[in-house]
């Protein structure tokens, strides 16, 4: 086995460093998983409850665009690797210019991971990386994480959306 063409093509920015792409992902699951209690009712609101899950009932997860997604937001999948005592084959990068390429990859060969967002949708490049040149992806400096939240009519979300007010504090 060899890895794919394309890695030796590329040199990868500080964005992939694989460090800190897991403390990324710790700061992301820590905002993830932020609360606030609200003063007239006393209720614990979580930022899942005023998040858009665009697949629920039957996926719970709230839509995060971050480069982290192509991994699932799993700290497992990010550490995968194939190759033997010597050479790493295949690993986050290679999965990641896979992904690059063809967004709406179920299955990349051989680490079996999916392009797939963990709720669901797919993840572009150029919505989750920056400063990068022409679209040379790899070669990032930035990574952009956007939460969205749903926008509601509804007197209850929009109260429970003073959440926002409590996480800009974060």
């Amino acid at each position: 086995m060899s890895p794919p063409a394309p890695l030796s093509e590329y040199t990868l920015g500080p964005a992939f460093e694989l460090g800190f792409l897991s403390r990324v992902l710790d700061l992301q699951t820590d905002i993830l998983s932020l609360t606030a209690k609200l003063d007239e009712t006393n209720r614990t609101i979580h930022l899942s409850d005023i998040c858009l899950k665009p697949l629920e009932p039957d996926n719970e997860n709230c839509t995060v665009f971050s480069l982290l997604q192509y991994y699932q937001n799993s700290k497992e999948n990010l550490y995968k690797r194939q190759g033997d005592d010597f050479f790493t084959y295949f690993d986050y990068a290679t999965h990641f210019l896979a992904c690059s390429q063809a967004p709406t990859t179920t299955k990349d060969n051989p680490l079996g991971l999916s392009c797939f967002g963990d709720f669901g949708g797919t993840i572009n490049p150029f919505m989750v990386l920056g400063n990068y040149s022409d679209e040379t992806y790899a070669n990032a400096t930035a990574i952009i994480i956007t939460i969205v939240i749903e926008n509601s009519n509804d007197p209850e979300k929009v109260r429970i959306g003073l959440f926002k007010k409590f996480f800009f504090v974060f």
